[in-house]
């Protein structure tokens, strides 16, 4: 239940309710029934979904450092061969939010194309209580990080189709931060898309809409001029050098959240080192990326270089 109102009576409610093959619709609820069923009131996505296979949703639990966690591989619907798919690792955003097995229309794209996606509600989420969201409050990367590589090898241990060989990664916002640093820690990832990304802590700093939140909350008050070894530290510039994997960058030039340059330092440090990559800019967009057009352009691009470097002849 994504979300819901009542009547001023509390007899009747209307819900917006998705899973993990509905986007979402809205339901009438009878509260004053023992055992109310819900009502449907819209259908706004019928014909898409009768016109298209969705993949199946596979939720497995799993644990990391004694801590048990959720996760969820997107099956592409023609998994069913004998033949292995790659598998491509979401990083979301935030840090923050929950990540669930609901319908997602881009793991159905990239499923639909061919690709698993696995996805993992790992620490810095929300979900589990407050000490599991502000676990990596001040530490970037570490525990979220030693997560998602748990999930990783659970779910390459538990299903059979996906190829271990083929491994992608991907994200956006702190997602993309995190894709950084996956792969410079990860080498066996053979393409990466990272999108309107953090890459340099200290350049990031005053230039972000967000400075005074992060630097009070998401980095325990720490400022660049009395914390710089940390600043370092958990900035993925610090280890580019490490970096092999194809990579390619996104970023919106208006975007606010996370400027430019973290996206353009981030492609020019990967080609000064001779990393292939390529960078998408894109005008007249912020951080989001929030103009249909430019989605439709995000997702071609990302399909078009996982397909380069995560086809099985590549």
């Amino acid at each position: 239940v994504l979300a819901f109102t009542t009547d001023a009576a509390r007899q009747r409610a209307v819900l917006l309710y998705a899973d993990e093959s509905e986007p979402g619709d809205l339901y009438l609820l009878d509260l004053t029934e023992a055992d109310p069923k819900k009502e449907r009131l819209t259908t706004l996505n019928q014909e898409l979904l009768d016109t298209n296979e969705s993949a199946d949703v596979l939720p497995f639990e799993f644990q990391s450092e004694g801590i048990p966690m959720q996760g969820w591989v997107v099956r592409p619907p023609n998994a069913s061969g004998a033949g292995k798919v790659p598998l491509l690792l979401f990083n979301g955003g935030g840090p923050g939010g929950m990540r669930t097995g609901l319908f997602s229309f881009q793991s159905q794209l990239l499923a639909a194309h061919g690709y698993a996606v696995l996805h993992a509600n790992v620490r810095g989420n929300q979900g589990r209580g407050e000490s599991f969201s502000s676990a990596i409050r001040g530490r970037w990367g570490e525990a979220d990080y030693r997560d998602n590589m748990n999930a990783l090898t659970e779910a390459l241990a538990r299903f059979d189709f996906l190829d271990r060989e083929r491994l992608g990664v991907f994200g956006g916002s702190y997602g993309g931060y995190m894709t950084n640093w996956m792969i410079s820690r990860h080498p066996e990832f053979k393409a990466a898309v990272s999108i309107n990304c953090v890459f340099n802590r200290f350049s990031h700093f005053g230039t972000g809409d967000m400075t005074a939140l992060l630097n009070h909350v998401e980095f325990d008050r720490q400022s660049p001029w009395d914390a710089n070894d940390i600043y370092w530290e958990y900035s993925p510039m610090r280890y580019v050098d490490r970096i092999r994997t194809p990579t390619l960058v996104i970023h919106a030039e208006d975007d606010h959240r996370c400027p430019v340059e973290q996206g353009e330092q981030l492609y020019f440090a990967l080609k000064y080192l001779g990393v292939p990559s390529e960078l998408v800019r894109i005008g007249n967009d912020s951080h989001g990326i929030r103009a249909p057009w430019h989605r439709v352009l995000r997702y071609d691009v990302m399909l078009e270089w996982f397909s380069r470097w995560l086809k099985e002849d590549g």
